[in-house]
Formats: C-alpha cells, sequence, structure tokens
C-alpha cells in the first residue's frame, strides 16, 4: 500500500537502506492538485483512500512516469486512474512502493489500502 504523504509524489534518487535524503531532492515535474484523504479506522483494519489529480506541463510529451514512496505495512487494495481500475500488470509494485506510467497530462489517481494498526509498530 501506499503511504502518501506531502512528500511522496518527488523524483527522487534512493541509497541501499531505502532512506529519502534531503540531498537527493528533485523537484518534481508535475503539479498535485485537490488532494482528498478519507481514513476509516478500526482497530484490526483501517482503510485508506486518497484521490488525487495529477498535472504534467503542456510543454512535455508522455508517457510520464512518477514512483510513490510506501510502506510495507499497508497492503495495497487497488489503484484507479480516471475512475478506471488498473490491473496488476498496469503498474510496478515492489511491496513499498507503486510506480505508474500515465500518458495524459492531467490524470486523477486514487489509491485505496488498508493497514492493521495493532500490527504497525514504525512510529
Amino acid at each position: 500500500m501506499i503511504d502518501l504523504k506531502i512528500g511522496i509524489l518527488m523524483s527522487l534518487s534512493y541509497q541501499t537502506d531505502h532512506q529519502i535524503y534531503r540531498l537527493d531532492y528533485q523537484a518534481p515535474h508535475f503539479k498535485v492538485h485537490n488532494y482528498e484523504l478519507v481514513i476509516l479506522l478500526d482497530e484490526q483494519k483501517t482503510e485508506i483512500s486518497g484521490t488525487f489529480e495529477i498535472t504534467f506541463p503542456n510543454d512535455l510529451s508522455g508517457p510520464f512516469e512518477i514512483k510513490l514512496n510506501g510502506s510495507d505495512n499497508l497492503i495495497l487494495e487497488n489503484i484507479f486512474i480516471d475512475g478506471k481500475q488498473l490491473d496488476p500488470s498496469e503498474f510496478i509494485f515492489d511491496k513499498e512502493d507503486i510506480t505508474l506510467i500515465l500518458s495524459k497530462h492531467t490524470n486523477q489517481i486514487t489509491i485505496k489500502n488498508y493497514i492493521n494498526p495493532s500490527e504497525n509498530s514504525e512510529l
């Protein structure tokens, strides 16, 4: 699942320990608009849904690749682009991060995942 935080939608490089370092930051080549986060709390299965619009400048040509940083504590339920649920073959998921390939300049992305709070010891 994806831990959708303010800093996830950026072009970043990674060290082998998967830490994100400030000096690795590169400004994103897109803008995020209209972010909506819905959290349905439950002791065993908290549902987390994030919906946002992502826009690429008109002077860039697609396809566009974005990487969303996540956590192995989140369980991915599904991903939608412009209301269409993606098949697992339409994105790359490496247990923590999701890579999406987008063909349009403006896309609405929804990611639904859940977590078991009683098993989460990351904080």
